[in-house]
């Protein structure tokens, strides 16, 4: 009833800010890919009534989080 909340963090580089206001919205050009796979893991998590999103981005601690609140359950 308390909703759901997880965050997965890695100590990588930052992402420049054109690349992290584009991340769910589509296909974005990087080092090792395309991030095509958070864009299809977003349209997941909000098919499930869940929110994907980049929580934190800097230097030594990238951080994504999954969310489903209370509200949004079925």
């Amino acid at each position: 009833d308390a909703g759901f909340d997880l965050t997965v963090c890695d100590n990588g580089s930052a992402m420049t800010e054109a690349i992290a206001a584009s991340l769910f919205v589509g296909p974005v050009s990087s080092e090792s890919g395309y991030g095509i796979g958070l864009y299809h893991a977003a349209r997941y998590a909000q098919a499930a009534g869940y929110r994907l999103e980049l929580a934190e981005n800097r230097v030594g601690r990238v951080c994504f989080r999954l969310t489903l609140e209370a509200a949004s359950r079925v």
